[in-house]
């Protein structure tokens, strides 16, 4: 995989089905094989982060968001659908489309905590510029930011409800093997990776990895544009 890695995935079994379907979509860039298991669609990069990713800011109309929306739902009536997306360093997710609905959503925002702290920062020095060696807050005050934002709340709250529609069991839908959706639930407990956040354990990186080995999707390499 490369940085900023997404793609709309289905099983090759219904690769004939999708891409048929996809084929009338004007925002779908490429359709191909990705391996004996898969198939991949890629599509402009706005259009995915607006489908696949909640926190995502907006990068286009509402409308044009949901009609693309309602496009590819419809998709996943013929059969299921999955949105994957890997921003090393920053961010993971996926979701899984069924049926004309989401069955399926995960997201775990590496830089969620960083972000807080720095917009609470922001507002308790407005105006404060870079001293000479590149910085704007001391060690101290970072340190006492990320304290306030682990305590108070919010920063575990929003992790956990970006990670409680995990649902790995609908990875059977792409006929995931059993000790593997058991793997996954594991894997993607949101108790055990909000904490790994918190203490920024380096394992917490390994997840992802592990999850792409299980569902062989390694040779996604497709980065939108």
């Amino acid at each position: 995989m490369s940085e900023f890695t997404a793609g709309l995935l289905y099983s090759a079994e219904h690769a004939e089905t999708v891409e048929t379907a996809l084929g009338g979509l004007d925002f779908i860039e490429m359709v191909d094989g990705l391996n004996e298991s898969w198939g991949v669609a890629t599509m402009a990069l706005e259009f995915f982060f607006a489908l696949a990713v909640s926190a995502s800011p907006p990068m286009m109309p509402p409308e044009m968001v949901d009609e693309a929306r309602e496009q590819v739902l419809a998709i996943s009536q013929q059969a299921p659908l999955l949105m994957f997306f890997n921003a090393e360093d920053h961010a993971w997710g996926y979701r899984i489309l069924d049926k004309g609905e989401v069955v399926a959503s995960f997201e775990l925002d590496y830089e969620a905590a960083s972000s807080m702290a720095e917009a609470a920062l922001q507002a308790a020095h407005p105006g404060r510029q870079y001293d000479a060696t590149g910085r704007k807050y001391t060690r101290e005050e970072y340190e006492q930011a990320y304290a306030q934002v682990y305590a108070d709340g919010t920063w575990r709250e929003n992790m956990f409800k970006s990670m409680r529609g995990a649902n790995p069991r609908a990875f059977a839908l792409f006929g995931l093997a059993p000790e593997a959706i058991a793997e996954l639930e594991t894997l993607l407990e949101p108790e055990a990776l909000v904490e790994a956040a918190r203490s920024h354990a380096p394992a917490l990186f390994d997840t992802v990895k592990r999850v792409i080995e299980l569902l062989d999707i390694s040779d996604l390499r497709y980065s939108m544009h």
